[in-house]
């Protein structure tokens, strides 16, 4: 079918010495990513469009998987796009890669307007529930009882020492709307989590609009301490035992590409989300 042949497409055209190599783009979860990206909503019937995207999701994650980067090191990385060019589909293609590469949790902070949470969240979870329940797991954070419960079990699971057990493990999806209250409720309902299962090896933050609320607006007052959303997002990070990669989408990328080097939100490395060839954004109407 069409993801293999992109696959096998893939394997052809990189040396052994690419680094993105070791992560693994043959799963499942990412397969149904492929296979679905010509069907309703997305019909991306352009083949070279297709490539563009999975090409774009791979070189992204590579950034930041363990597979990857050889050891379990914390990273926070850059993915750049075009303005409504399908950064929302690479997340998805990335999502699909942190599952079949193990990573246990995956929190995705979708903005801070609300229509924007939802377009998000139905097209992840209609994706999900229907190419990847076996391999994604969506946690509705909003029940504080449930999802910690639930959260619990997964963990368990995911760390099982039983062998048979771990065959039925999920990677955890957690979007929320991005604000300082969401993200530090989104803390504690984690925090048993970190008394638990010190065992933990992984935990990605992906901060969709990731120039917006995430970066610290209060930098240049006399007395920095912080902007609310910024500590929120640092406190997040360091949540876990954990290495924990952090993982900016945005168009403008002015904000985090020009902060201090020495902030924790400052990318370390970056990658682009091409636009398809019937792409009609800024450059076309300006």
């Amino acid at each position: 079918n069409l993801a293999n042949t992109m696959i096998q497409g893939l394997y052809r055209s990189m040396t052994p010495d690419d680094q993105f190599l070791s992560i693994e783009i043959t799963g499942s979860s990412f397969r149904a990513f492929c296979d679905t990206l010509g069907q309703d909503p997305y019909k991306i019937r352009n083949a070279e469009d297709q490539q563009r995207i999975i090409d774009g999701a791979i070189k992204a994650a590579s950034l930041f998987l363990p597979h990857s980067t050889g050891s379990n090191l914390a990273r926070t990385t850059l993915l750049v796009g075009n303005v409504q060019s399908g950064k929302t589909t690479s997340i998805r293609g990335i999502l699909c890669l942190a599952a079949d590469s193990s990573v246990p949790i995956v929190v995705l902070m979708t903005g801070t307007k609300r229509v924007l949470y939802n377009q998000t969240l139905n097209e992840m979870t209609s994706f999900i529930n229907t190419n990847c329940q076996r391999s994604i797991k969506y946690i509705d954070s909003s029940n504080q009882s449930s999802a910690s419960n639930e959260i619990i079990r997964c963990m368990s699971i995911f760390y099982s020492p039983s062998s048979e057990i771990r065959e039925r493990r999920q990677t955890l999806f957690l979007p929320i709307l991005k604000n300082a209250g969401n993200i530090e409720r989104l803390i504690q309902l984690l925090n048993p989590i970190a008394q638990q299962q010190p065992n933990i090896d992984n935990f990605l933050i992906i901060d969709d609009e990731g120039d917006e609320f995430s970066l610290n607006t209060t930098a240049n007052t006399p007395n920095n301490l912080g902007s609310a959303c910024y500590n929120a997002c640092r406190n997040l990070r360091s949540l876990l035992p954990c290495a924990t990669n952090y993982l900016q989408v945005t168009a403008t990328p002015q904000g985090p590409l020009l902060i201090s080097q020495d902030d924790p939100l400052s990318p370390e490395y970056a990658s682009l989300s091409e636009p398809g060839v019937e792409y009609a954004g800024g450059e076309d109407y300006f």
